[in-house]
């Protein structure tokens, strides 16, 4: 049986399909958290479900848990000392309209949330609010373009 532990801030995913599929695959690899933990960086880490990167780092990959909309919106104190030219100019679009151009599928509008580094992944993300579906999603700043929409 898999622990539901939600930290401050989170919230299980209101998606019963990916809650339950999660689940069914965490009981079949014997408690293992089945987000991507391919990296090999396994030391001091527990990977059976909640992992820690959820339980430490407050990132839950696989979506189990998602964050309560009050926690999204970035905190500008949070920016590392020597930001990234694009995070400074894109840090004003927070809250904002924008129209997000991914790869793999056609341009849609969203509300730009916030940013996320992924300490697993080592690489920022978008994580936008996407207007049509209402779903949060987490897209790789690498992977898409955003635009402001006027």
């Amino acid at each position: 049986m898999i622990e539901i532990k939600q930290l401050p801030g989170f919230r299980l995913n209101p998606n019963d399909k990916i809650v339950n599929g999660i689940l069914k695959r965490c009981e079949k690899i014997g408690g293992i958290c089945p987000c991507n933990h391919d990296t090999g960086d396994y030391e001091g880490k527990d990977l059976h479900c909640p992992c820690t990167d959820y339980t430490k780092y407050g990132k839950c990959v696989c979506g189990l848990y998602v964050r309560d909309k009050a926690e999204y919106f970035f905190d500008k104190s949070k920016l590392p000392d020597n930001p990234h030219p694009w995070l400074v100019e894109e840090i004003g679009l927070i809250g904002e309209k924008i129209y997000i151009e991914d790869s793999g599928r056609d341009g849609y509008e969203g509300i730009l949330l916030s940013f996320e580094y992924s300490h697993q992944y080592q690489d920022w993300y978008y994580v936008i609010k996407n207007i049509e579906t209402k779903e949060i999603e987490y897209l790789l700043i690498n992977a898409c373009k955003i635009t402001k929409v006027s």
